[in-house]
């Protein structure tokens, strides 16, 4: 979902007794020009976690990863 400077993420968990998994990592960054990129900002989640709203700037590119 993205409306205006808002992102939302969701995300599925894994399937009960496939692996055991302690919590949740959103990761953003930056793309600045030239292809260079920012500082990765963290934000950690417990296991029952699975959305998170990201506010970004209007008219910048983002990378954004979910780790487990």
């Amino acid at each position: 979902m993205v409306t205006g400077r808002i992102v939302g993420l969701v995300w599925e968990p894994p399937l009960k007794g496939v692996r055991l998994i302690d919590g949740y990592s959103v990761h953003y960054r930056e793309v600045m020009s030239k292809g260079m990129k920012s500082e990765w900002h963290s934000v950690a989640m417990d296991i029952n976690t699975t959305t998170y709203i990201l506010h970004l700037t209007c008219d910048k590119e983002y990378d954004v990863a979910i780790t487990s």
